[in-house]
């Protein structure tokens, strides 16, 4: 199985350990602590399919919280990544 990247909404490539903030909202921020493998039946490619990822955020307040992940690539495509629309990586 290929390894998989996963962006933010701006498209900003993030990992385990990221620090990121909710999409648009300076004051909510935190650290992914884990993203989930995606799950379902793997393609002729290798490329697994079915669920999407979920990359979990435990924020400075302590609370945690997990978001989904959308496949940016067009079916033919199986090196794009997954992409978190509710997080921003901060620099």
């Amino acid at each position: 199985m290929q390894e998989e990247t996963f962006v933010d909404a701006n498209d900003r490539p993030f990992a385990v350990g990221s620090r990121v903030r909710l999409y648009h909202d300076d004051d909510t921020r935190g650290t992914v602590t884990a993203i989930s493998d995606p799950d379902g039946d793997c393609d002729d490619e290798g490329h697994m399919i079915g669920i999407s990822p979920r990359v979990t955020v435990v924020f400075d307040d302590g609370d945690d919280d997990r978001f989904s992940t959308d496949y940016t690539g067009d079916g033919s495509d199986r090196v794009a990544p997954w992409k978190c629309e509710d997080v921003e990586v901060i620099a």
